[in-house]
């Protein structure tokens, strides 16, 4: 096994958390693009403004050949294309070799003439994915100010932006890496990419990226973006060899959420149409909710949100005004929460 595994290992292991982490749930979560084909395994917002995605060489890899109307670009209209994981905090997010390259060669960053603003990187962002509240670090072009990266938070739709320097990355990639906090704030890392072992270093000396942040709830969506703005430097790619995710919900086992007496079941039938029982347990009496979300973050249905005793419940769910598809329901109660998958077939 190489140092790099090694270290990977090590860090899906020993991430600061409560109780013991159970690898195989995080590995799910985590993917490494091996095999070429069609994206799996995300939620896509916005598909159709960069619709050259896929798996190719055992990389992700977006293609921008076209940006009329700055339709790639996050926080217009449009807010881009996000490839995501819903996550709940804490959780650390890492993208692995991720920025910009050339049509030809993913691992060959384009040239900076004419002040290009080109990026490939990482966006956490609320739930709603209508809503203009996330914040991102990208790699790339930032008009004159070439290879590097840059940060941004967006509150309400006004963006804070700034980059940690020309220069620190001149092959256009680096590793990044993102830190959902305990209080539901975030810190970010980046190191250049392919170093046997992570140094990782804060960005811009703290952690923090510019100016307010959005109060993120207990789960945000986090994933790859690529985008430009207008049209220097097109044609490129975005560009990533993998992404490593540990979270506390997504990998806390089974016997510790038995143990806790906060748990969530799998709804029953599965897929079902057009209606599904959800069960679940909570450890004490308190304020519940359970609450359904669409592929894109928008919540469908509050089925729960009222004070509930310590013990074992059902509800039922009636989707007969859904279309067919995926959907996400979560239930919180007292600082906790899990997220969960069902699947409604017509």
């Amino acid at each position: 096994m190489s140092s790099r595994k090694l270290a990977c290992l090590f860090l899906l292991l020993s991430f600061g958390m409560s109780g013991s982490l159970n690898a195989k749930q995080s590995q799910d979560l985590s993917d490494d693009f091996e095999i070429d084909g069609a994206l799996t395994g995300f939620v896509t917002n916005n598909p159709d403004a960069i619709p050259n995605v896929a798996k190719v060489d055992g990389r992700y890899r977006a293609e921008i050949t076209n940006n009329d109307n700055n339709i790639t670009l996050h926080f217009n209209e449009f807010q881009g294309r996000l490839d995501a994981k819903l996550l709940t905090f804490p959780f650390e997010f890492i993208a692995r070799n991720i920025g910009i390259g050339t049509l030809q060669n993913s691992q060959l960053a384009p040239g900076s003439s004419g002040d290009p603003y080109i990026f490939s990187g990482v966006q956490v962002h609320v739930p709603d994915l209508d809503s203009r509240n996330s914040s991102h670090v990208v790699v790339g072009h930032r008009g004159p100010t070439e290879f590097t990266i840059e940060g941004k938070n967006t509150l309400n739709g006004n963006s804070s932006v700034n980059d940690a320097g020309e220069g620190i990355v001149p092959n256009g990639r680096a590793d990044i890496r993102i830190v959902g906090n305990e209080d539901h704030t975030i810190t970010v890392y980046w190191q250049l990419p392919e170093t046997a072992m992570d140094n990782w270093i804060l960005y811009n000396g703290t952690g923090e990226l510019p100016g307010v942040s959005p109060s993120y709830g207990d789960s945000v969506y986090v994933g790859l973006i690529t985008y430009a703005f207008e049209f220097g430097g097109l044609p490129f790619v975005g560009t990533c060899d993998g992404i490593e995710i540990t979270t506390q919900t997504a990998v806390s086992s089974e016997s510790e959420q038995k143990l806790s007496g906060f748990e969530l079941d799998q709804n029953y039938p599965n897929p079902f149409n057009p209606g599904t029982t959800i069960s679940f347990s909570i450890a004490q009496s308190g304020l519940v909710m359970l609450e359904v979300f669409d592929i894109r973050g928008k919540k469908v249905a509050d089925l729960v949100n009222q004070f509930l005793s310590v013990g074992r419940h059902s509800v039922e769910f009636d989707a007969s005004n859904l279309s067919s598809g995926a959907y996400y329901y979560r239930l919180s109660s007292g600082g906790n929460s899990i997220t969960k998958q069902l699947m409604l077939l017509k």
